[in-house]
């Protein structure tokens, strides 16, 4: 009985060894032909919607570092332009710095600060949060890049101005985008 008992607990174990190993194994990854420079430009336009309303943004432009060839995460400092909203005129440039992991999340590192006037004025805050999904990524194998599409729910704010009064803590907000990465000079892909 104890020889079963032995057996059955080796099973378990080489069991969850070899889950564990393919866990391991399906982890994703960036893989950059070298290091260096990361540029990122808008694939249409940019949507930010919060409790209050919807912001566009027509560009979006970006950069980032490659330090090492195979990374899990990656930093990029975005600035988004050409923005507009129904109810009035937003300064520019919204800026964000992001970090993206090859596992589909998004953190937002730094906060974020979007500021809109019209007859009043209404200054959206996104702290920094994360991870937060959804974001996928498509190899453009014949350019060597990648197309980022972002999609991302559950977005924290608060906002504060005339135009907004009644805007308190928001966790319903909402990023939808896609975004053209390239490595200067080399290729970069999801694996």
């Amino acid at each position: 009985m104890r020889i079963v008992k032995r057996m059955g607990l080796v099973l378990v174990a080489i069991c969850a060894c070899s889950a564990l190993a393919a866990m391991t194994a399906s982890a994703h990854e960036f893989e950059a032909s070298k290091t260096g420079l990361l540029l990122a430009k808008a694939d249409g336009v940019q949507v930010f919607n919060f409790k209050d309303g919807t912001v566009e943004c027509k560009k979006l432009t970006g950069h980032g570092f490659i330090t090492t060839l195979k990374p899990k995460t990656q930093t990029a400092t975005v600035s988004y332009t050409e923005c507009s909203t129904a109810i009035g005129t937003v300064s520019e440039p919204i800026n964000a710095e992001y970090e993206f992991s090859a596992e589909n999340t998004v953190k937002i590192l730094k906060t974020i600060k979007i500021g809109i006037s019209f007859i009043g004025e209404c200054n959206v805050t996104i702290p920094p949060q994360g991870p937060l999904d959804k974001v996928t990524y498509d190899n453009n194998t014949s350019a060597g890049d990648i197309l980022l599409l972002a999609h991302v729910l559950s977005i924290k704010s608060s906002a504060t101005g005339s135009i907004c009064e009644n805007y308190t803590n928001d966790t319903t907000g909402l990023y939808i985008g896609k975004a053209l990465v390239q490595l200067d000079g080399g290729t970069i892909k999801w694996v």
